[in-house]
């Protein structure tokens, strides 16, 4: 029992140590330089490795030197089986008002690997209202339902056309 014990001791601190070892800087460099061979660049002000989270501050995303949206905080916590992106305080530009809503609070995309190893939890919160869904990795869909007001579907009638009604949500599916 005491080797078992010790064993799994080793186990934990090794899974922790990768953890706060791991070169999220390095890997944060790697993803911008794949993201500009999509025409995405993104500048950030203050990139900070912590422990067992990564935090960027006052992040420009741009597109096609177009600039898109403005990210006042992002965080990503990795966990042992968990992973998670918090966007917030997200104010889109001109060029975006017809497909996403001017600002947005908070994004956080989350992977739980008991939940479902294949599977991204999406949950968004808006002014009026908020929406949540999943991204299926193995079928390559993209599933969102929005909860919102009457008067956030009145404001963006282009990005409500494209749900349907589905009860007392909006849903909105795209296989990608």
């Amino acid at each position: 029992m005491k080797k078992l014990l010790k064993y799994l001791l080793y186990l934990v601190l090794f899974c922790f140590m990768m953890i706060v070892f791991l070169p999220k800087l390095n890997i944060y460099y790697l993803g911008l330089e794949k993201l500009q061979a999509s025409k995405v660049k993104l500048v950030a002000q203050n990139v900070e490795d912590n422990y067992i989270s990564f935090d960027i501050e006052n992040l420009d995303a741009y597109f096609n030197s177009i600039n898109v949206a403005k990210i006042e905080s992002t965080s990503i916590h990795t966990y042992i089986l968990s992973s998670s992106l918090t966007l917030s305080n997200i104010k889109a530009n001109d060029v975006l008002k017809t497909f996403i809503p001017e600002y947005i609070k908070k994004v956080t995309i989350s992977h739980n690997l008991f939940k479902d190893p294949f599977q991204l939890d999406l949950q968004l919160l808006f002014k009026k209202g908020n929406a949540f869904g999943h991204i299926d990795l193995v079928k390559n869909k993209i599933v969102i339902n929005l909860d919102v007001s009457n008067t956030f579907i009145r404001k963006y009638k282009n990005i409500t056309n494209k749900f349907k009604k589905n009860g007392k949500y909006y849903t909105y599916e795209y296989q990608y």
